[in-house]
C-alpha cells in the first residue's frame, strides 16, 4: 500500500512540476537569405524584330512589315508584364 501511495505521490509532484518550466524563448531570426525568383527562360528573350522588306517594295510589303513589327512590341510587352507578374509583391 505504501508504494502505491509513493508512486501516487512522486506522480502528482512531477505533474506540478512540468507547471513550473518556463516556456522557450520566442524564435530569433539570424539570417535572412534571399531567392530570386525563378524565371522561365522563355519570358527573358522577346520576338526578334522582323527585317524591313527590301527595295523596292510594295505597299503590301510595307504594310505588312508593320504588322510583323506591331506583333513582335506585342510579343515582348507580354513577356515583360508576365515577368512582372513573377518579380512583383502583392
Amino acid at each position: 500500500m505504501r508504494t502505491r501511495q509513493a508512486h501516487l505521490l512522486a506522480l502528482a509532484s512531477a505533474l506540478l512540476l512540468t507547471a513550473c518550466v518556463a516556456p522557450p524563448p520566442p524564435a530569433v531570426v539570424t539570417q535572412v537569405q534571399l531567392v530570386p525568383p525563378q524565371i522561365p527562360p522563355g519570358l527573358l528573350r522577346c520576338r526578334d524584330q522582323p527585317e524591313p522588306p527590301a527595295w523596292p517594295y510594295s505597299e503590301a510589303d510595307a504594310a505588312e512589315y508593320v504588322l510583323d513589327l506591331a506583333e513582335a512590341g506585342d510579343d515582348c510587352r507580354r513577356r515583360l508584364g508576365e515577368v512582372r507578374g513573377l518579380i512583383e509583391t502583392p
